[in-house]
């Protein structure tokens, strides 16, 4: 390894460009930290640049919990044609709001936030391999790209890769699974040119016959794991269809993205990734076409799109605290606080199907900067999804709204300890707590000092 092409000077290097990354990234720029960011992609967004709504921001008493950079994000996508947070009244549905922004305003936003925040950005490029020292600090990364392969040293890491690559490299310890349960890889699809008003008429009067929760277009997101929601209920033919159909229509006319379909699968396994993505995209096209010729509103549509998989659940990090469903539950407030979410527990288990809490419980819960420190690793912080939580609290918390705030305190942090004396493991948590209101984080006052 020694003739691997060198490139140091950065202060903060952050794996992984998606809804977490992004705003790590952002942060560590504002906070004055020179910052690398990786990404194996050709862009920047993650699951919110793929028609995703944006989950968790605001809590079942509609009280805004995640603010500062995540909600910059969405009113910048906002001002480019976004609907912003759209209100969701039902009585199934067991969030309150979700933000809505057209996937290609995303990924233009989350790129020209990162630009302006001076962030170093490599798109098409894969952490290939983590080097450590006895101490436990991560000494450099080496990334593979069209440039070949290139060493990185920093003072400190962020892993948003979602899967915790970079954690796991570094020799931190990981749990994966619940057990006997298995979170669904799923995709989503884009259809073009709906009639979305006859779509509309159709579901709201023809397959919801019990009148239950009727959707409108204007409510941007219809949580549809519901029996009296699914098109297809009728046909018997269509038997081994997914029992779920989430729609989401960001306000373009005619445009929907459909969340129906899904796999079991190892998001850890390259054999078992290829497998679900080509699964998927047939389901994708099976399911696009039975609407087109059954469903009202499909009948001059058009498939445009096949999103890359998304894995719910792989590495979950072990970290120095462990977040559980029965404190986020509970609102437990930890003095070391760093972001706050209320996107709920959401289970789609590949044997039980997708298993959501009551929406009366679906309180506003903290995250503290213990669960987002490798046990053992002193420059090394994670966020997002592969965060040390439980199998039940993960289906929460990495909704996208928490995978941001989570991103804000991962960058501030990175870049206050790399500016200061290189170890996250030593960093002033009110300092952080502080910098973090600042700039506009939201924090619960009983951490106010």
């Amino acid at each position: 390894m020694n003739d691997t092409p060198a490139t140091s000077d950065f202060d903060v290097v952050v794996v992984g460009g998606g809804t977490a990354g992004v705003v790590a990234a952002i942060a560590a720029g504002r906070s004055g930290a020179r910052t690398l960011l990786v990404e194996a992609s050709g862009n920047l967004g993650g699951n919110a640049a793929v028609g995703m709504t944006f989950g968790g921001f605001h809590d079942i008493d509609r009280r805004q919990v995640i603010q500062g950079i995540p909600e910059e994000i969405v009113q910048r996508c906002m001002a480019l044609g976004g609907r912003g947070h759209v209100t969701i009244d039902s009585d199934d549905i067991w969030i309150s709001t979700k933000a809505s922004a057209d996937s290609e305003t995303v990924k233009f936003v989350c790129a020209e936030m990162v630009t302006e925040a001076g962030v170093t950005v490599w798109l098409r490029s894969s952490l290939l391999e983590v080097e450590t020292d006895d101490a436990g600090r991560v000494t450099a990364i080496d990334v593979v790209c069209k440039s070949g392969r290139i060493r990185i040293t920093a003072r400190m890491f962020v892993d948003t890769s979602g899967d915790g690559d970079l954690a796991a490299g570094a020799g931190a310890q990981f749990e994966r699974g619940g057990g006997d349960r298995q979170q669904l890889i799923s995709t989503m699809f884009r259809v073009g040119n709906v009639d979305v008003e006859a779509l509309e008429n159709y579901m709201n009067t023809v397959i919801n016959v019990d009148g239950k929760d009727p959707w409108r277009a204007e409510s941007a997101f219809l949580r549809g794991s519901h029996e009296y929601w699914l098109p297809w209920k009728f046909d018997p033919a269509a038997d081994h269809f997914p029992r779920t159909f989430g729609v989401y229509h960001h306000g373009t006319e005619g445009d929907l993205v459909i969340n129906a379909v899904g796999v079991p699968g190892n998001g850890l396994d390259v054999t078992s990734l290829s497998a679900a993505e080509i699964e998927l995209r047939k389901q994708s096209t099976e399911l696009f076409w039975w609407l087109r010729d059954n469903a009202p509103g499909f009948e001059k549509s058009y498939l445009s799109q096949v999103y890359p998989v998304g894995v719910r659940e792989s590495r979950r990090i072990i970290g120095e605290h462990q977040v559980t469903l029965e404190d986020m539950m509970a609102g437990v407030v930890y003095p070391d606080t760093v972001a706050m979410g209320a996107y709920p527990p959401d289970l789609h288990d590949a044997k039980s199907g997708s298993v959501h809490i009551s929406k009366d419980d679906n309180r506003a819960y903290a995250l503290p900067l213990g669960a987002m420190i490798p046990t053992g690793l002193a420059n090394v912080i994670v966020a997002g999804r592969c965060i040390s939580a439980t199998f039940d609290a993960e289906s929460g918390l990495r909704g996208i709204g928490p995978s941001m705030a989570l991103g804000q305190a991962a960058g501030t942090a990175a870049a206050l300890a790399a500016l200061d004396n290189g170890s996250v493991t030593a960093l002033d948590v009110v300092r952080l707590q502080d910098r973090l209101r600042q700039d506009g984080a939201f924090l619960p006052d009983a951490l106010v000092t």
